[in-house]
């Protein structure tokens, strides 16, 4: 009986954990990152730092979204606004995280098929704590991943969190627009 009241807190907590997804980190988990370990990392080797998507595919295994199309006129607009503000986007992802794996190729795909130049993206490999060696991601506060920052010259424009509101391209477009 007394068993019974101890398994369903537990149970809770449990779920809690579990449910957290890619916002948070176990202490085995930090204690592995920190060390370069991928032992904890389901998906495989875990990124730290800035990189660029080759070599995050090349490390991770990872496929580019080829599939994924962005409307012409939609790839245009976004190509115009970029170029308009001179925006730079700023990614960062958790090679080790569920979340980044399904979102980052489509970004990636949508500022190619922008034509965003590449010296106009960043990219950053960040650890379950959502730090990595430079400490760009804590400049801009990640806390869940993937999140995209765009920046213009005037400093932050916006940004997305894990999922788009709409789609990629139509919240970039959104930001971008405010300018």
């Amino acid at each position: 009986m007394k068993r019974d009241r101890g398994i369903r807190p537990a149970l809770a907590l449990l779920a809690l954990i579990l449910a957290a997804g890619c916002q948070t980190a176990t202490m085995a988990d930090r204690t592995a990152a920190s060390k370069g370990s991928s032992e904890a990392d389901p998906l495989g080797r875990t990124i730290l730092g800035e990189t660029t998507w080759p070599k995050w595919q090349a490390e991770t295994g990872w496929e580019a979204a080829d599939w994924y199309r962005v409307q012409p006129d939609k790839a245009a607009s976004l190509k115009t606004l970029q170029n308009e503000a001179q925006a730079d986007f700023l990614i960062f992802g958790g090679s080790w995280c569920k979340d980044t794996l399904q979102q980052l190729g489509m970004i990636m795909a949508i500022l190619e098929q922008a034509e965003v130049p590449a010296e106009r993206v960043r990219l950053f490999g960040v650890d379950r704590s959502k730090k990595e060696p430079s400490g760009t991601a804590a400049g801009y506060a990640v806390q869940r991943v993937p999140t995209l920052v765009i920046l213009s010259g005037s400093g932050e424009m916006g940004r997305i969190v894990e999922y788009p509101k709409a789609t990629w391209e139509d919240d970039m477009i959104r930001i971008l627009a405010k300018q």
